[in-house]
């Protein structure tokens, strides 16, 4: 409701899959994400001139869809803000535990 926005001083902007946006000075791109499969939801980069920022919470294993849209726009990120839900060796659904979250930094050369 824009009222509601307005009153709020919020602007909502509907995101897609690889598909990015402005808000202020910063440029943001959404990705899939593996956290649950009936709803479209999503991981975030945030870019502010040659900083990048990785918004990866609420997810399971980064599908491979999303490492690809990395690789495509060229991304390297400065933080990284990653799920770690669980513990080691601990099992769950829509969330890395200790053991996935590590594997994801180490093998990953986005992440610098």
């Amino acid at each position: 409701d824009q009222k509601e926005q307005e009153r709020m001083n919020i602007s909502v902007h509907p995101a897609k899959y690889l598909q990015s946006f402005e808000a202020g000075n910063y440029q943001i791109t959404a990705f899939p994400t593996s956290h649950d499969k009936s709803v479209d939801s999503l991981l975030y980069t945030i870019t502010e001139n040659d900083y990048t920022v990785f918004y990866g919470v609420d997810t399971d294993i980064i599908p491979e869809e999303t490492w690809k849209g990395f690789h495509q726009k060229k991304l390297k990120f400065d933080i990284v803000v990653l799920d770690h839900t669980y513990g080691p060796n601990m099992h769950g659904e829509g969330h890395l535990n200790a053991n996935q979250f590590i594997e994801h930094v180490q093998s990953s050369h986005y992440f610098t």
